[in-house]
């Protein structure tokens, strides 16, 4: 409907949602913007809805929202899951929560991932966005505490976006060779 209408559109998704959208879409919109991003997989719904309940069993309540990636005390390369509750916060390291194990070590995730074919340097979205690991190696003078976001730009539209938002970020060309590494 808002495509429809001339309304902007930023859809953001998984390479592989990207394109069902696309496809699904069957014709091009000028006012629809896509952003994927470099995708470890996606986990099983069902084991996710077993973990929340192990949570609830455990906390008496349940969560509310989490944060997989909490950077805020030990910094990005050593995140701890941030499980908020209503009564509370629980804080646990990355190695020491269940679920991020499983998730870390693909043990969770659908069977589709195990061979994506969307896992590929060209996508048919406009920018890609990933965590970029490994940036010390290419610019040892970044602080990387809070975390690098690496940015790749598909299309024309993506590069105006892209040029839209320079002034609000820092941002340093680089290779995609590093960035895939």
């Amino acid at each position: 409907k808002f495509l429809s209408n001339g309304r902007k559109v930023l859809f953001t998704g998984t390479p592989c949602q990207i394109e069902g959208l696309i496809t699904y879409l069957g014709k091009n919109y000028s006012n629809l913007y896509t952003q994927d991003f470099i995708c470890h997989g996606v986990p099983s719904p069902k084991v996710w809805k077993k973990y929340l309940d192990y949570k609830k069993e455990k906390c008496g309540e349940d969560p509310i929202k989490v944060n997989f990636r909490d950077k805020e005390v030990l910094g990005w390369s050593n995140f701890q899951v941030k499980y908020k509750y209503k009564s509370k916060d629980e804080i646990v390291h990355h190695d020491d929560d269940y679920y991020m194990n499983f998730f870390l070590r693909n043990y969770d995730l659908r069977e589709s991932c195990y061979n994506c074919h969307f896992k590929k340097i060209r996508r048919n979205s406009d920018l890609t966005i990933a965590d970029f690991w490994g940036i010390e190696e290419t610019n040892s003078k970044i602080d990387i505490k809070k975390g690098v976001s690496a940015v790749i730009v598909n299309s024309r539209k993506g590069q105006k976006i892209f040029e839209d938002i320079q002034q609000d970020i820092i941002a340093e060309e680089t290779s995609i060779e590093s960035v895939t590494k």
